[in-house]
């Protein structure tokens, strides 16, 4: 009997039966939503497995742990979040600074308006103090980083691209949490007062 649950292992509790590509895509986007909305650490296995309507055996067929499964959701965000950048930066022709700043910040803003509140994990996660967790939540914007001054350099000769892209990525972040429209221009041309419309 044990044998056949084993083989068997992606029906729900309900009794239907998954592809196991499909049940591992439904877990991840599950507890994308799960971990958004009350954190990693107020978030069980079990939890999980009930409202993706499966045993705790198959969650942990597919995830060895919850952290695990937190780092798996963490890398597909971060995926998407990258993807986005890198096809605002491939639309610029030999772009100057202000134009990899506002691609960068159009990447973010696409990305969190596609994930929805999946994209805050990349953004205000509780597992910080895990190095590991550490790595997979600031990683996709080191990429970020490192795209954007690709960018700059194919568009111009800057020697200051590095720098430039980590304050694109900066920019696009706090873009997103505060939601002002003039943040890149900001960065690009300091706090010097806009003159008013006259």
């Amino acid at each position: 009997m044990e044998r056949a649950a084993e083989r068997d292992d992606e029906r729900t509790q309900a009794g239907a039966r998954m592809p196991r590509r499909e049940r591992r895509a439904q877990l991840l986007a599950l507890a994308a939503q799960m971990f958004a909305r009350r954190g990693y650490h107020h978030i069980s296995m079990d939890d999980i497995a009930e409202h993706a309507g499966v045993t705790k055996p198959v969650l942990y067929r597919h995830f060895s742990s919850k952290l695990e499964l937190y780092l798996a959701v963490v890398d597909l965000q971060g995926a998407a979040l990258v993807d986005a950048v890198r096809a605002e930066l491939r639309l610029l022709d030999a772009p100057d600074t202000l134009e990899v700043v506002d691609a960068v910040v159009r990447g973010y803003r696409g990305y969190a308006r596609a994930a929805g509140p999946a994209a805050s994990l990349l953004f205000e996660s509780d597992v910080m103090r895990d190095d590991v967790a550490r790595a997979h939540v600031l990683g996709p914007h080191d990429t970020v980083t490192l795209a954007a001054a690709e960018a700059l350099r194919a568009g111009t000769d800057a020697t200051d691209a590095d720098a430039v892209g980590r304050a694109s990525t900066a920019v696009a972040r706090a873009a997103l949490l505060d939601g002002g429209p003039t943040l890149p221009r900001l960065a690009v041309h300091g706090l010097a007062p806009t003159p008013a419309a006259g």
